[in-house]
């Protein structure tokens, strides 16, 4: 009995996430090599047969539930000079071929399993038992690979386009739309990825869109006002109340510029300046809330008399910047009618 064709899933989609099977892998391994209290055996790709507790797999699968259940076609008997068989037996116990790997199989059958599950750290292997899971619809399974998607070291803007394209390819709609979300943590897609391969050009025009809206709504922070979103005492530094301020000047590139008929301290306005340039490109920049640099701008500003008072709200300007940008970004979606979602 075989089951749907195989694996079309991201072969390679990074260096760093290579699943090349090491010259020293074995498989079948416990419990799926001698497991007395197995009832039948699944034969992976490459032939590799694991050996398996049939209610285990009919508990957490209705497609082998379905699959387990259909009347068994006649034995004939293994033999080597023949390249089918309608039913093998092995042992005493029927075999039923699979299109997987034997490393896709033997990680997909160990989530299911009640033992220790595996670590799942690697995209392109994920990306197989993933869609495995799918096929046999294993929720316990694909539950803990969408899991494993979301590790911090995936939503790292150098894994996001991957786990994105994953997404994309197996129809999950909020996955790929938080991947997308991390992308703006980096510049977009700065060198050609080989997982781009798996996606359409109509869901890469999407993706590229999506960061084009966002750049335009998180630059609209440091081009208006937004004076509303920081606690008064926070506007108290940003509006220079200083008349004797040793550095005040009548030019934007000193210590305070006039703007709309209000008085903005220089700090500010290069804060929002060069805060502008950079999410233009990398619209999830954390870079413009560190310390390193606001501390940089307020010296090149030689607003000495406000550096102590930015230091101490800083927190407060940080934190309310945060929550706007969030909330902005919340409201720009991403198309992904391209991949069917």
């Amino acid at each position: 009995m075989a089951a749907t064709p195989g694996s079309t899933g991201i072969d390679s989609v990074d260096p760093t996430n290579s699943t090349t099977p090491s010259i020293h892998e074995v498989f079948p391994t416990p419990p799926f090599d001698e497991d007395p209290k197995a009832d039948f055996i699944l034969e992976s790709a490459e032939g590799h047969r694991f050996r398996v507790v049939k209610a285990i797999l009919i508990h957490a699968s209705p497609v082998f539930e379905t699959l387990l259940s259909l009347p068994q076609p006649p034995v004939v008997a293994v033999s080597s000079s023949n390249d089918h068989w309608e039913q093998q037996l092995d042992g005493g116990l029927p075999v039923v071929k699979v299109t997987e790997s034997s490393r896709t199989l033997d990680t997909l059958l160990r989530i299911c399993y009640p033992i220790t599950s595996p670590h799942l750290d690697d995209l392109t292997e994920i990306d197989h038992v993933l869609e495995a899971a799918l096929k046999y619809e294993l929720e316990v399974a694909i539950s803990e690979l969408r899991k494993a998607l979301q590790a911090p070291k995936f939503r790292d803007p150098s894994n996001a386009l991957v786990v994105f394209v994953i997404a994309c390819r197996n129809k999950l709609g909020d996955d790929a739309r938080r991947a997308a979300l991390d992308t703006l943590k980096g510049p977009f897609i700065p060198k050609f990825n080989p997982a781009l391969a798996h996606i359409s050009a109509a869901t890469y025009f999407h993706l590229q869109q999506y960061h084009i809206d966002a750049s335009a709504v998180v630059s609209s922070m440091f081009t208006g006002e937004f004076l509303d979103i920081y606690p008064q005492d926070v506007h108290d530094i940003i509006v220079c109340s200083y008349n004797r301020c040793p550095d005040r000047r009548t030019t934007q590139d000193s210590c305070c510029a006039t703007h709309n008929w209000r008085t903005r301290t220089a700090w500010w306005t290069r804060f929002r300046d060069r805060s502008n340039d950079i999410v233009k490109g990398i619209p999830l920049s954390d870079e413009v809330f560190t310390i390193g640099f606001i501390v940089q701008l307020i010296s090149t500003a030689a607003c000495s008399t406000c550096l102590p008072l930015v230091l101490s709200k800083w927190p407060a300007i940080t934190d309310a910047l945060k929550t706007e940008r969030d909330r902005l970004l919340s409201e720009v979606q991403i198309d992904l009618s391209g991949a069917g979602l």
